[in-house]
């Protein structure tokens, strides 16, 4: 049955190319999980006026700027797939131009969230939440963590760069999660924890995250100038040799 559904499918151009390529099934699931991404940005929204909550203003900030850097991969990805075609050497440099800049992205956006960190620990005050919030954001948390691991052991050792560059923003996404609900949940029990647990785990995020960040820049930087390199090694074996056919056939010429 499986193997007839596909077969049907593939007769149709956009079903056809869904299920061929990996790049583009991971182009529309992100897709979907943007709207997930979209409603956890109006529920810290929501929190924030409520509470007036500095906190809740600045995670709503760095989710919708991390919806917006997915949002930014994937319009750019299916715009380059339309107008190249997934085979072509100009999509593959689309590619990692997508990858290079979600790099320089996500860098600065940790060091945003870096700086709201250290605001947070310099003036201290008690961050509030109901439980409704602690429940939905353990259900968010989990749900992205999930997905980032199930997606990370799917896409194996494959080096396609906007598949890594969705990946890597998942996994971001993922740990910040994390990091909102330690903050939600000690909030929810009368801030048990301490201020600096909190800025140690927060740091510690940013820190991985940037790093992260700073090896899709690296990474980039040098899949490119490989790239570079193999085109001019094309583009040369590609000239035309008629000084040498001359040379060995005086006759002909």
């Amino acid at each position: 049955v499986k193997l007839a559904a596909k077969t049907r499918l593939s007769r149709n151009k956009y079903a056809g190319t869904f299920l061929a390529s990996y790049t583009v099934r991971t182009v529309v699931y992100s897709s979907l999980s943007t709207l997930l991404d979209f409603a956890y940005v109006v529920v810290n929204g929501v929190t924030a006026i409520r509470y007036h909550s500095v906190w809740y203003y600045a995670l709503a900030a760095y989710y919708f700027a991390l919806m917006v850097i997915r949002l930014f991969v994937i319009l750019c990805a299916g715009q380059g797939l339309k107008k190249y075609g997934s085979e072509s050497r100009a999509f593959d440099e689309r590619k990692l131009n997508i990858y290079l800049i979600s790099g320089v992205a996500l860098l600065l956006l940790e060091a945003s969230l870096s700086g709201v960190i250290t605001l947070m620990i310099a003036l201290p005050k008690e961050t509030q939440t109901g439980f409704v919030l602690a429940i939905a954001n353990a259900a968010y948390t989990f749900t992205r963590v999930i997905l980032a691991i199930v997606n990370k052991v799917k896409s194996g050792k494959r080096q396609e760069p906007v598949t890594q560059a969705l990946r890597n923003l998942n996994l971001t996404d993922a740990l910040v999660s994390l990091f909102s609900l330690q903050i939600t949940l000690s909030a929810a029990v009368g801030g048990d924890l301490p201020l600096q647990m909190n800025g140690l785990v927060g740091f510690a995020v940013c820190f991985f995250t940037a790093c992260l960040g700073i090896y899709m820049i690296f990474d980039g930087v040098r899949r490119k100038k490989k790239v570079g390199r193999l085109a001019a090694s094309s583009a040369r074996s590609a000239e035309p040799s008629a000084p040498e056919d001359a040379l060995s056939h005086p006759e002909k010429s």
